[in-house]
């Protein structure tokens, strides 16, 4: 997983925040662009490996993800999800 976020980061203009434990545990990749003349931000690929599950590391990665939303004023996130795309491991 982490390999294929490093192919995405490389086409898209898009950032990749990892969450550690001892190593990584998760990750999620952020895409900004604009939606109705107003900053916004896409989350993608939100994952917390199942090694790591139930440890709040989640809780973890979304609060650093608001945080950062925050810093770079963004007004708005948002978050697709593809059913199709799980199970991931």
């Amino acid at each position: 997983m982490i390999e294929m976020m490093h192919t995405r980061q490389a086409r898209l203009s898009m950032h990749w925040y990892f969450v550690r434990s001892q190593e990584i545990a998760g990750g999620v990749g952020l895409l900004k662009f604009e939606y109705r003349a107003e900053p916004a931000g896409r989350l993608q690929d939100v994952d917390i490996f199942s090694a790591y599950q139930s440890r709040r590391l989640g809780n973890v990665l979304w609060k650093a993800v608001e945080a950062l939303a925050y810093r770079k004023n963004l007004t708005n996130l948002y978050l697709g999800d593809d059913t199709n795309d799980w199970p991931l491991y």
